[in-house]
């Protein structure tokens, strides 16, 4: 991941809350003085490591996340299953990245990475019925036309969640640090396709 120059500002909102199944489920901005010692315990697990680049020295991890703070076009949120910390969600304007030169960027996308904690026995299916609320969050901002993601062509797990949460499949394309399965998933698809995220 790279701190991205952007040309829209992104609004985060209030925290944003539903239900998975009988259970809770809250996105809220990420706070940089709280959360960041948990965030890089997960960067730093196997699973991270090996897919998201960002098991950096503690100085450089903090660095990086103060310049997203900074940065008008990206925004983080961490995601609680009742009060237990499950996932990060981090978006962005890909008009500003380096992925706009990979895919015909439109106005309306929205770029996503999703970081998901190491504990997945919490709920069977967390992972995409976190994602499928996450999309459902960020549709909810009337500039958000289509969502965009980009996991390493590596990461099969993260392929059966996209797709099984809302996403289609594009395109194979080739940034800087990786090969990549390009995914999008638009509004309309979104909403006229309803999934059952219950238990």
């Amino acid at each position: 991941m790279k701190t991205l120059i952007t040309r829209t500002p992104f609004q985060p909102g209030p925290p944003f809350v539903c239900s998975i199944g009988f259970q809770r489920f809250q996105l809220r901005s990420l706070d940089h003085s709280a959360d960041l010692s948990l965030l890089y315990s997960w960067a730093c697990m196997p699973y991270a490591r090996e897919f998201w680049g960002m098991a950096l020295a503690p100085e450089a991890f903090w660095a990086f996340y103060s310049r997203v703070l900074l940065n008008p076009g990206a925004h983080s949120y961490l995601g609680l299953l009742q009060t237990q910390p499950v996932c990060q969600l981090e978006v962005y304007d890909p008009f500003g990245s380096e992925l706009a030169r990979s895919y015909p960027a439109l106005p309306g996308d929205l770029g996503i990475h999703l970081l998901m904690g190491p504990d997945r026995r919490i709920l069977p299916g967390i992972s995409w019925k976190v994602l499928r609320r996450s999309l459902e969050f960020l549709f909810s901002f009337p500039r958000v036309l289509r969502i965009i993601a980009e996991p390493d062509t590596r990461n099969r797990a993260a392929h059966i969640v996209a797709l099984r949460a809302g996403f289609h499949y594009w395109n194979t394309i080739f940034l800087k640090e990786k090969a990549a399965c390009l995914y999008g998933c638009c509004r309309e698809e979104f909403f006229s396709n309803s999934i059952p995220v219950g238990i």
